[in-house]
């Protein structure tokens, strides 16, 4: 399906979605900065990337019960993975050579046991909840729900019984035990077999659930669309961090979002933000047609 608009005008020099994103002081606009400008490591991240074969873990024997397809928009509501709980180390991986700054020091975090939803949530289940669908690739009800504000994600979740995850949580989930750069591991030629990104995706979300799984169970951790955290964000955090269950500074302007989309390309290493360690913010009342979201409980 062709999409309507996207992101911002550089991505696929197409026509920008209504709304607009406004720069950062000191960081590159999240929609306005191409690879050649964005920040090395040694400075503070937060932008968005705009540009454009699994290794040997069984993850088939990780999945959930299976998402059974009600119909042709799918589950009404999200199906919950229980995620125990356990100590990993947050922040750059050790094999990693693309991190950002904001994603040290690596440090060990302590989360208790929780509940994620099994995809990120769907333009069905949103609508079947919330009675509208606000997404910019609206005709597939089983695509992920983009284009809402972290309010608009934070409302959902409440409305079934959940939240948003903190940014500790998301990243312990989607790390599931592993200490690699993808969930799979830190070759790239793994990313195709979990994630829906810029070299594989048509430059447009897909139906959750397509993709393997990782080892909690968990569908489009990486890619497809990028998922809200409850978290403002903080580009020190990490250096203040709690050990035991995070849930980022006090205060802040902007929200942290987490793992990347079907817009981002792995081809920099330098400006490769489907990496599970990567970290980025955007003003809460803004919303893109590559943002959506997953629930905690």
């Amino acid at each position: 399906m062709q999409r309507l608009c996207t992101v911002a005008v550089f991505e696929l020099m197409l026509t920008a979605c209504p709304t607009t994103e406004v720069a950062d002081a000191g960081l590159p606009d999240a929609h306005a900065a191409v690879d050649s400008a964005l920040p090395d490591a040694g400075q503070d991240a937060g932008h968005e990337d705009t540009s454009a074969g699994l290794d040997r873990i069984d993850r088939d024997a990780q999945k959930p019960d299976t998402i059974e397809m009600e119909d042709a928009g799918g589950p009404a509501t999200p199906t919950w993975v229980p995620i125990p709980g356990g100590t990993f180390d947050m922040g750059c991986s050790p094999n990693d050579n693309g991190c950002y700054a904001n994603e040290s020091p690596t440090h060990s975090v302590t989360i208790t046991a929780f509940e994620m939803t099994a995809t990120e949530i769907t333009q069905h289940q949103y609508q079947m909840t919330m009675g509208s669908n606000p997404s910019n690739h609206h005709g597939c009800p089983t695509c992920p729900v983009e284009q809402i504000t972290y309010q608009q994600a934070l409302d959902y979740c409440t409305a079934i019984g959940g939240r948003l995850p903190t940014e500790a949580e998301w990243e312990y989930a989607a790390r599931a035990g592993t200490t690699t750069k993808y969930y799979c591991g830190d070759d790239d030629a793994c990313l195709d077999g979990i994630a829906w990104y810029a070299a594989n995706s048509g430059s447009e979300s897909h139906p959750v659930g397509e993709k393997a799984v990782n080892l909690f169970g968990l569908y489009d951790v990486l890619g497809n669309v990028h998922e809200w955290t409850a978290d403002w964000y903080g580009a020190g955090y990490y250096a203040v961090s709690p050990a035991q269950d995070p849930t980022g500074p006090a205060s802040g302007s902007e929200r942290v979002y987490r793992g990347g989309s079907y817009l981002n390309s792995i081809t920099n290493p330098n400006a490769n933000h489907v990496r599970v360690s990567y970290r980025a913010k955007l003003n809460p009342n803004l919303d893109y047609s590559n943002h959506g979201a997953r629930c905690a409980r």
